[in-house]
């Protein structure tokens, strides 16, 4: 048995971290929602002092499909 020599499989190195969204199809209410909460917990987290969770909060929001979006 031959292989089609057309035919190629990529291998992708890492995870996906979304699958790919239509722009329009986006629900731009909760986009909005989900930025603001994290901000509003980035915020509190600041005022509080707690710095590792100031990191994990920053992280989570720079990486965020509603944030890139």
């Amino acid at each position: 048995m031959t292989a089609n020599p057309t035919v190629r499989t990529v291998r992708v190195a890492g995870a996906v971290s979304h699958d790919l969204v239509e722009w329009h199809a986006i629900d731009w209410r909760r986009v909005q929602q989900n930025v603001r909460q994290l901000q509003a917990r980035l915020v509190k987290a600041v005022q509080e002092g707690r710095w590792g969770q100031v990191r994990a909060l920053q992280h989570l929001l720079t990486h965020s499909l509603s944030a890139k979006a």
